[in-house]
């Protein structure tokens, strides 16, 4: 069993726009990775990236699993462990909130598989270019 914090926060008019901005800009992509980014409209609800030595931002993914939820996986590259760890915040347009699921997806593994530490080295900076020109 994996060892899971969630946290829940209300969101307010000016921070769910930003969110509601992200979703109406992916138009009809279901996925989008983003290298070497860390989600500034995360940062603006009081989510910060790991930023340790130990463990360093390499982007993040969104994905809209329906019409009232967006999902960013943020992802960091454990240098210790040589493993990619992704944490998942659901932003609920329905509810006006975000839902985060640090250090482990727990019940999320139903839904989205048991991607914690699958290897997200697409995000590695230079990766997705090299994998489109070779």
């Amino acid at each position: 069993m994996l060892w899971m914090t969630t946290k829940t926060v209300k969101l307010n008019p000016y921070q769910l726009s930003a969110f509601d901005n992200v979703r109406g800009s992916m138009v009809s992509m279901a996925t989008l990775p983003i290298p070497g980014v860390f989600p500034q409209q995360l940062k603006n609800v009081g989510i910060n990236e790991r930023g340790t030595l130990v463990n360093r931002n390499v982007g993040h993914i969104i994905t809209a699993p329906s019409g009232s939820e967006l999902v960013f996986e943020t992802v960091s590259h454990n240098s210790s462990e040589n493993l990619y760890k992704g944490d998942l915040h659901v932003v609920n347009f329905e509810l006006g909130n975000i839902t985060s699921y640090f250090r482990g997806w727990g019940t999320w593994i139903q839904h989205y598989g048991d991607g914690h530490h699958a290897d997200k080295s697409f995000l590695e900076a230079g990766t997705i270019a090299k994998k489109f020109c070779d």
